[in-house]
């Protein structure tokens, strides 16, 4: 059972990609979420899932995670499997160093944390305090069923490292993704930072970007104009904020914007000079004429992005 489930699901792909954030994940050391010999989702399984996988396996996927489970439920929501639904393969990937869950430079999981989680799987996944000291359980198994997606071997995707600086990591034969590669050796590379933000320019509207910065720089005749000849459309303000939420076609896991963090957003890595340092996409920084855009434009996007992208 468990080479099926090892063959079946890819977590925290970059990507899918595994954009290793500050993560993938909140934490940056160990040991935060306490023990206990009687784990139960309820305590502290669940916070042991949000303080490592939440940041990109929830109800809004990141850096390219797949979207067919979460770490943030039991039971999963419709067709999303929950955490009770993988466990096995979560707890596999957690204690893989070869291809670490999540990704460096944020922490896995302590030995002590990850054989508190073998322990809630071998207890049968109690979902309450009450169940697990009363040895029950809600009956569900880590099973995942047969037709859970993979990747096709030999495709290559996009992960992130930090920075801003992407690498690129390869489908293997058994329908997973081996580790990303970010610089000399896999899952260890930092790129060029990001130029320092403007701590004058707060409280970005949508508007402000709109108005100062895509008008005039990006939404011009056969560019990204109101006839969408290259999409994303940045003329028209309506829906504007749903359209960025999607991928360009020259990097499909990448987000045009991923609110909260301008490093992985396609868009505004793309305006910058060293764009292609990044690895991330292809082609070359825009606008064509880098001119049209200046810094404070470039600090006006990344202001909004990263206070959430408001609409």
């Amino acid at each position: 059972m468990r080479g099926r489930h090892t063959i079946a699901v890819v977590l925290c792909l970059a990507t899918t990609t595994l954009l290793a954030c500050q993560g993938f994940g909140t934490r940056v050391s160990r040991g935060a979420v306490e023990l206990t010999d009687m784990p139960s989702w309820e305590e502290p399984i669940a916070r042991l899932f949000d303080a490592y996988c939440n940041e990109c396996h929830s109800d809004t996927t990141r850096n390219g995670a797949p979207n067919y489970f979460r770490t943030d439920s039991y039971e999963g929501v419709g067709s999303t499997m929950g955490v009770a639904r993988v466990a096995e393969l979560l707890a596999e990937r957690a204690g893989d160093p070869a291809r670490p869950m999540p990704p460096p430079p944020a922490a896995m999981m302590s030995a002590d944390e990850l054989a508190m989680l073998r322990r809630w799987i071998d207890n049968g996944l109690p979902r309450t305090v009450d169940e697990a000291l009363s040895g029950t359980s809600s009956g569900l198994t880590g099973s995942i069923g047969p037709d859970v997606p993979r990747c096709e071997p030999g495709t290559v995707a996009p992960c992130a490292c930090h920075g801003g600086y992407w690498g690129r990591q390869t489908c293997l034969a058994d329908g997973t993704y081996d580790a990303c590669g970010c610089g000399d050796s896999p899952g260890t590379g930092d790129g060029p930072p990001l130029p320092d933000p403007d701590p004058t320019i707060t409280g970005v509207t949508l508007a402000r970007v709109h108005g100062s910065v895509f008008a005039p720089g990006c939404a011009v005749a056969s560019c990204h104009d109101a006839a969408g000849s290259v999409p994303p459309d940045l003329a028209n303000i309506a829906g504007l904020r749903d359209r960025l939420l999607g991928s360009s076609s020259q990097a499909p896991a990448v987000p045009f914007i991923t609110p909260g963090d301008a490093a992985r957003s396609y868009l505004y890595l793309k305006t910058l000079p060293d764009f292609s340092q990044r690895r991330v996409g292809y082609g070359n920084s825009m606008p064509v004429d880098l001119t049209t855009l200046d810094d404070e434009q470039r600090s006006v996007l990344r202001a909004w992005i990263d206070e959430g992208a408001q609409p």
